[in-house]
C-alpha cells in the first residue's frame, strides 16, 4: 500500500500557468518522475490534488540572509467551473485576486 494519496502533481519549484507540470496517477509513475527530475537542473515539488471547493495560491519571496523572513506578494483564489480538481493541469482554471 502506498503512503501517498494519488493523483499527485510534480511541479517545478519556480513556475506558473501549469508549465512543466506532470500528472502522476500511481507509485510507478511517481518513481519514474523522481528518476527523471533528478536529471534536471530544476527543483520540483510534489503536490496532492486538491479535493476542496476552494484553493488559494500564495506568492512569496524569502530573504536569502534570513530563512525565517519572507514577504507575501499576492494571494489569489483558484476557480474552476468544470468540476475537475483545481490543482490539475486544467485550461479552465481562472484566478481571482484576494
Amino acid at each position: 500500500m502506498s503512503r501517498f494519496d494519488f493523483p499527485l502533481f510534480g511541479k517545478p519549484e519556480w513556475g506558473q500557468n501549469a508549465n512543466g507540470i506532470s500528472y502522476i496517477e500511481n507509485e510507478k509513475e511517481l518513481l519514474a518522475f523522481i528518476k527523471q527530475s533528478k536529471k534536471s537542473t530544476i527543483s520540483y515539488l510534489i503536490q496532492t490534488a486538491c479535493d476542496y471547493k476552494n484553493e488559494y495560491e500564495v506568492c512569496f519571496a524569502r530573504d536569502p540572509d534570513n530563512p525565517k523572513s519572507f514577504k507575501i506578494h499576492s494571494i489569489v483564489q483558484s476557480l474552476n467551473d468544470d468540476g475537475n480538481k483545481i490543482s490539475s493541469i486544467n485550461a479552465q482554471t481562472r484566478y481571482k485576486e484576494i
